[in-house]
């Protein structure tokens, strides 16, 4: 019994990150869907666990020749992605500015612009924004996957807990930025720069 509580406290430890990264998509999220919130969450969760897989089989000998860059690989990929986002809600906000002071707002030009950002927002959950995420966020599993090698719990019952724990916290994290955001009104720009700042700051963090 103890073995499963050491193996669940790990399994929420190793998805801090991803937590953090779920809670800025949800800030970005414009709408509560499937897309918005169970896609990101299973990416995250399913990576967590193919990680621990390829750091199991791989081991040590491997995992040595790679370790030390493992970090700034995660840090390079989430300072990609956070700096497009600040640029992205920057270019927002001075659109926004810009909409405030135009007298002219007919009701065509309103239209256009929420399915703009409509558009925006499903890209910010598409395929190629959160799987690169997902790896980002991911990579610590490698490491955790050789540890298992020693751990009591066979690695096919250990990586679907990790995986499953992982979902779970992420989805609580979408959820809570989406309501955030909705809460601060931080949708037209400023959301998107608070998760861009998240993301930079997840990988400032990885690289220590």
């Amino acid at each position: 019994m103890g073995n499963v509580f050491v193996l669940l406290a790990l399994a929420v430890g190793l998805s801090a990150d991803a937590f953090a990264v779920s809670v800025g998509k949800g800030l970005s999220a414009k709408r509560a869907d499937t897309r918005a919130f169970v896609f990101p969450a299973a990416v995250f969760g399913v990576l967590q666990g193919v990680m621990s897989l390829i750091g199991y089989f791989a081991g040590a000998a491997f995992l040595s020749y790679i370790e030390a860059y493992l970090g700034i690989i995660s840090f390079a990929i989430l300072l990609a992605i956070g700096l497009k986002m600040l640029i992205g809600g920057a270019a927002a906000l001075r659109s926004g500015a810009k909409r405030d002071h135009d007298a002219e707002k007919s009701t065509e030009k309103q239209i256009t612009r929420a399915i703009d950002e409509l558009n925006k927002a499903d890209a910010a959950f598409s395929a190629k924004e959160v799987i690169p995420q997902g790896v980002a966020t991911s990579i610590d599993a490698l490491a955790v996957g050789v540890s298992l090698l020693n751990f009591p719990v066979p690695i096919f019952v250990a990586a679907p807990v990790i995986a499953a724990v992982t979902f779970a916290v992420c989805l609580i994290g979408v959820f809570f930025g989406f309501k955030a955001g909705k809460a601060l009104k931080a949708k037209n720009g400023v959301a998107e720069i608070i998760g861009g700042a998240m993301l930079i700051a997840v990988g400032i963090g990885l690289l220590f």
